[in-house]
């Protein structure tokens, strides 16, 4: 965990590095949202992002006695550096997933170490640091109130386009799990089904990116049908409560990271969502068991 926690800054450099070569050349918005995280999509680096903080937040809860003065040190300026550059990213379900991590912190400190005021201290600085990131990166937050109109039913013509979008393809792709609700439409065609619903809709973006269903548990439905997306919530709940039961919190909060992403992304359709899991889902599994 602390090489990845490496990775992740050196990444995070990188990113930067690039955007102010943009900066410099004159383009706007160089360090925000997709043009700061020119590699991957800001919602992949944003869930990145949050599992070394969930990291770091457990190591704080269970061996903050016997860590070194220099290591807490860095830990803290390493969940300053990670939260400021979530909001970089512009990443909506970075931002929840942060405020998740943070309430499952104070319900530790609550309910399992009895520090009843020190949870609820920390989670109200907590919120308050959300809101002063709101106040500070104004884009971020344009980005936050135009998806909370669009899902609300208010927004005027001054849309979030991704969340617009994305409801869109998901109208889509409920119309197809309906039609194929029992198998699915298998795995070589549900591109083509879904291109064919974007040209009957009229949804032009979509159909210019060949975009796919942007939410795993809809693609999983629409590929594979009942039994397709019963797998899926199974090799999801059950990790989760076996974790639970455990007190096993990192896994317990991976899983929970990912399953949060996979609502508006389709993790399992991408390298960087695939690797990602695999790889983190293996290790923390394994480490469990051979404890």
């Amino acid at each position: 965990m602390h090489v990845y926690l490496a990775g992740c800054v050196i990444g995070s450099l990188l990113l930067l590095g690039h955007a102010f070569t943009l900066w410099r050349e004159g383009v706007p918005g160089a360090f925000y949202y997709m043009k700061l995280s020119w590699f991957f999509h800001s919602a992949y680096f944003a869930m990145y992002l949050n599992l070394p903080m969930a990291f770091i937040v457990i190591e704080l809860l269970k061996r903050y006695k016997i860590l070194s003065a220099p290591l807490k040190t860095v830990y803290y300026l390493l969940l300053a550096w990670f939260f400021v550059f979530i909001f970089l990213l512009s990443s909506k379900m970075g931002l929840i997933c942060m405020v998740l991590i943070a309430l499952l912190g104070s319900a530790e400190l609550i309910f399992r170490h009895k520090k009843t005021f020190l949870g609820l201290g920390l989670i109200i600085l907590f919120m308050m640091f959300i809101r002063a990131g709101l106040h500070v990166f104004s884009g971020t937050s344009d980005r936050v109130i135009q998806s909370t109109s669009t899902l609300s039913g208010s927004a005027g013509q001054e849309t979030s386009k991704s969340t617009s979008d994305r409801l869109d393809i998901w109208k889509v792709s409920l119309d197809i799990i309906k039609s194929n609700l029992w198998i699915g439409v298998g795995t070589g065609d549900v591109k083509d089904v879904l291109i064919g619903k974007y040209k009957e809709n009229k949804i032009k973006e979509a159909l210019e990116f060949k975009l796919n269903a942007h939410n795993q548990y809809l693609q999983t439905f629409m590929t594979l049908g009942i039994p397709g997306i019963t797998a899926l919530l199974l090799m999801l709940v059950l990790p989760m409560i076996s974790a639970f039961r455990k007190r096993y919190l990192l896994y317990f909060v991976f899983i929970l990271l990912f399953a949060a992403n996979i609502l508006v992304e389709s993790m399992f359709e991408t390298q960087a969502g695939v690797v990602w899991y695999a790889f983190f889902n293996i290790i923390l599994f394994s480490m469990k068991r051979e404890e």
